[in-house]
């Protein structure tokens, strides 16, 4: 699976949601779902850089293709790396790290979130393409 075909489904799932409050009820859900992130893994550096909100990401590799884990403090923010964690789910890392898909823009959410929440979305997908480039070195170096 290519992030853009992932991209379409997390489209197809708010597409049919006309009221805003409700897409956004929706991103919330989608955060709820998320698999719980380790305490572990709960540091500075799992920290995503440039987000009101405290966001943590991490990628775990798994027979070759993409498991972000993620979480945040807040339940909105939380909605919003749950996406992009959907986004890349199950997506090769050099597919993840080449991807050029604006999710925020794919799912029309740049209308109905703040700009500073817009603006963190578009960093922990930065982060995420970040991560999944240097698996790709750190792969490519042995």
């Amino acid at each position: 699976m290519a992030a853009a075909e992932n991209a379409a489904v997390l489209a197809g799932c708010l597409a049919g949601i006309a009221d805003p409050m409700e897409r956004l009820q929706e991103v919330i859900r989608f955060g709820v779902s998320l698999e719980p992130y380790p305490e572990d893994e709960r540091h500075g550096a799992r920290l995503v850089e440039g987000c009101v909100s405290r966001v943590w990401l991490w990628l775990r590799v798994e027979e070759g293709r993409c498991q972000f884990l993620a979480d945040a403090d807040s339940p909105m923010v939380k909605g919003l790396a749950a996406l992009v964690v959907r986004l890349y789910h199950g997506v090769s890392p050099e597919d993840a790290a080449a991807s050029e898909v604006r999710l925020a823009e794919c799912l029309g959410l740049e209308r109905i979130v703040s700009p500073t929440r817009m603006r963190g979305m578009v960093r922990i997908q930065a982060a995420a393409r970040s991560l999944a480039r240097q698996f790709c070195a750190t792969v490519g170096e042995r």
